[in-house]
């Protein structure tokens, strides 16, 4: 699975300054889950040179961690890798990234017990070796993934896993994403959570249904005014509009 600028297929709709402009945020926001992931301090993503990396040799833990510590410093790692570009911003700091990166996957593959929390986390950091280039491991993610829906079909840590695994990988899995947010919705109803309502109008832009898309991000707008995302969602939301899309 390889790698593309998020949202490629809104190049054939983006004939101004201002759609390319929000190509460009729209970088920047993928599937961050947080407001400051894939940043650097000046606000702008850093893109070093490429380089390529190898899953590590798995020999079992050196150390002792919980599950609990281990599930805390995986989730600290999306600051630097939870989204595409990571936010690193020298070659130390991505080579000290991978090693950190290396010793947790090394930890959780050494829990004897596998349970829905341990293919979860082998899921998170599989996907965010996928965003430091890591051969293969959006495949280790992808069957990770699967292996947790299929013996705990109602996890929820593993159906958010696999919305931002196949919503940002190439080629996108639209099906597989869809079938997750929708047993998500389904979990949380009434409820109407950010990150569910925000992978719907990313599922409708990579199909590129922008008539679905115009009518999610109103209804995320209305529920999510002030979110981190709702300014982008309101550019896309002009710009289709601009175009005379209509939901049919």
């Amino acid at each position: 699975m390889t790698k593309k600028p998020p949202f490629y297929f809104l190049e054939k709709w983006a004939t101004n300054l201002a759609l390319v402009s929000i190509m460009l945020a729209l970088i920047i926001i993928l599937f961050s889950g947080l407001a400051s992931a894939g940043l650097s301090a000046e606000g702008k993503a850093k893109q070093l040179p490429k380089k390529a990396y190898k899953i590590p040799i798995l020999e079992g833990p050196k150390g002792f961690r919980s599950i609990q510590q281990i599930h805390i410093e995986v989730t600290a790692l999306d600051l630097l890798i939870g989204g595409y570009p990571p936010a690193y911003k020298t070659e130390a700091e991505r080579d000290s990234t991978y090693s950190i990166w290396s010793e947790l996957l090394n930890e959780v593959h050494g829990i004897k017990t596998e349970s829905q929390y341990t293919l979860q986390l082998l899921s998170q950091l599989y996907r965010q070796g996928h965003n430091m280039d890591v051969k293969w491991a959006a495949k280790r993610s992808h069957e990770n993934i699967q292996a947790c829906i299929t013996k705990y079909p109602e996890s929820v840590a593993c159906h958010l896993e696999a919305t931002y695994l196949y919503l940002q990988i190439n080629p996108p899995k639209i099906d597989l994403a869809k079938i997750s947010l929708e047993k998500l919705t389904s979990y949380y109803a009434p409820e109407m959570r950010e990150e569910i309502e925000a992978g719907y109008i990313f599922l409708y832009l990579y199909s590129t249904d922008e008539g679905l898309a115009l009518v999610q991000i109103k209804k995320y707008l209305v529920q999510f005014p002030y979110s981190d995302r709702a300014k982008t969602f309101r550019q896309i939301q002009a710009a289709i509009e601009l175009r005379g899309v209509e939901y049919q």
